[in-house]
């Protein structure tokens, strides 16, 4: 375990209260977790780096969380952006352009999840590590 003051950020974007509370619950042990029930909030706290993963609900009020991920990949393209729907989208929307990865509402195995948000943490390693060179 890495020391608790070097602890990887996780930013989960969501408008769902619960959702929220499962998604931090879950991650927090292992990860320093904010969340934002806005995407505008989010995308006004966003600083390069201060993240590895986003995990985003694409049926945000305010601002579509495509549109967030879109925004976020364009400051920090290490980031790696997780969505989180409920929505079924066909493989080739649009919409599914800038993530990297995809968790299902209503969510089934939370270990699943878990293993997900460390997969992309090494996806974004891998990328940081190319983009350092």
């Amino acid at each position: 375990r890495m020391d608790s003051g070097l602890r990887r950020r996780v930013l989960i974007i969501e408008d769902d209260q619960s959702v929220c509370k499962v998604l931090s619950d879950l991650l927090c042990s292992d990860y320093e977790v904010d969340v934002f029930q806005e995407s505008t909030d989010a995308a006004a706290e966003f600083l390069p780096g201060r993240y590895v993963v986003a995990l985003i609900d694409l049926g945000m009020p305010d601002l579509p969380g495509d549109q967030v991920a879109r925004k976020m990949r364009e400051v920090d393209s290490a980031m790696v952006t997780v969505l989180v729907t409920g929505w079924e989208l066909e493989e080739g929307d649009p919409r599914l352009v800038p993530f990297d990865l995809r968790i299902l509402k209503p969510f089934g195995d939370l270990v699943t999840i878990q293993r997900m948000v460390g997969q992309a943490v090494e996806l974004h390693d891998s990328r940081a590590g190319k983009s350092a060179q």
